[in-house]
This record gives C-alpha cells, sequence and structure tokens, in this order.
C-alpha cells in the first residue's frame, strides 16, 4: 500500500492491518528460510509496510 493510502484509513483499520501484516510478515519469513519462497522481495516490502503503519500510528497518538 502506498502512504497516502495508509494515511487515509482510520486508526482502527490500522491496527487491524497491521495484525494481519505482521501475520504474513511471519509466514514469508518461514518460507524463506525453508527455502519454498518464489518472490524474495515480499517480506522486504511487507516489513516496510509495517514500519509505515507503525509510523502513522504514532503520529496520531496525542503528546
Amino acid at each position: 500500500m502506498d502512504l497516502k493510502d495508509l494515511k487515509a484509513v482510520n486508526t482502527d483499520e490500522l491496527k487491524n492491518l497491521l495484525q494481519e501484516k505482521r501475520l504474513a510478515l511471519h509466514g514469508l519469513k518461514q518460507k524463506s528460510k525453508s527455502r519454498t519462497l518464489k518472490q524474495v522481495h515480499l517480506p522486504k516490502t511487507t516489513r516496510r509496510t509495517v514500519a509505515r503503519i507503525l509510523t502513522i500510528l504514532k503520529d496520531r497518538q496525542p503528546v
């Protein structure tokens, strides 16, 4: 997802998306370790998406 798309999503949906992406990342890491992952770029892009979501959530928190 693009940064603009993520910023348009509300906080509750972002938290759900974060859980989904973390589970997906875990599965991708397992596949990578067992050498069954054909698209080797997916863990990197998923990790970056998780970081983007965390950054948006942190920015939305009141100080």
